[in-house]
């Protein structure tokens, strides 16, 4: 329980770490460069994970001292780091070399396909929407497809800085794309645009259409999935 936690630092401590790639760090070429994903993987979503990992031991710190202030001051951070975890690790898995099927559409049977098609027209339109919108993140952010459950519709949504799409409400994650420049500065410079239209190449539709089938079912809680095979260390 909470007190007993509180207590108990040994019932507090959780580390996250970095998760594992599917493919190598060559694989993603010539959409994103070895050197490019090794940078936005190895340095800057390890980054965000260790800073995480420090707030929450003073978060646990703070907390066996009962220390109100100090519990406040830490949220910001923590939502911060916390949620570029959450999402850097959810666009990790929404890409794949053409090897793997990056790219390549899902079946034209399929629910996944369909529902898009109905809703959007095609999936060209509903990309060529996509790629005009995140254009004008202003800034940093994020672009996002996702499965509102209360109008059963999927729908394009927009957050700053590392804020999760949970926070927009309602929406269950289908895909993302990291539009920080920090994503793709040393493969497009600040051509953000290319970036959006090219990227396509390798966006996974498989585990898109794996999260779709699992929204329309209720079968998850939102994002446990990005957390479900972390060890507590």
């Amino acid at each position: 329980d909470i007190e007993t936690n509180l207590t108990n630092p040994d019932k507090m401590i959780v580390k996250y770490s970095l998760p594992k790639l599917r493919y190598e760090l060559n694989a993603l070429e010539p959409i994103i460069s070895k050197t490019m994903l090794d940078i936005h993987y190895n340095k800057h979503h390890v980054a965000y994970v260790n800073k995480l990992n420090m707030l929450l031991e003073q978060l646990q710190e703070a907390m066996n001292k009962g220390d109100i202030t100090k519990i406040v001051n830490l949220q910001q951070e923590i939502q911060f780091n916390g949620g570029s975890h959450i999402n850097h690790s959810l666009y990790w898995e929404n890409l794949s070399p053409s090897a793997m099927g990056g790219g390549k559409l899902p079946d034209a049977s399929s629910k996944f396909f369909k529902h898009v098609s109905t809703q959007w027209g095609s999936f060209q339109t509903l990309i060529d929407y996509m790629i005009t919108r995140a254009t004008g993140i202003k800034g940093s952010g994020w672009a996002w497809l996702a499965y509102h459950k209360e109008s059963k519709q999927i729908i394009y949504e927009e957050t700053l800085g590392q804020d999760t799409i949970s926070m927009k409400g309602n929406l269950i994650p289908l895909l993302t794309i990291d539009v920080w420049e920090h994503a793709y500065y040393i493969d497009y410079k600040n051509a953000r645009p290319q970036y959006l239209k090219e990227i396509w190449n390798i966006i996974d539709w498989k585990e898109v259409e794996k999260r779709y089938e699992a929204a329309i079912q209720s079968d998850i809680k939102l994002f446990s999935y990005i957390f479900m095979n972390q060890r507590l260390m």
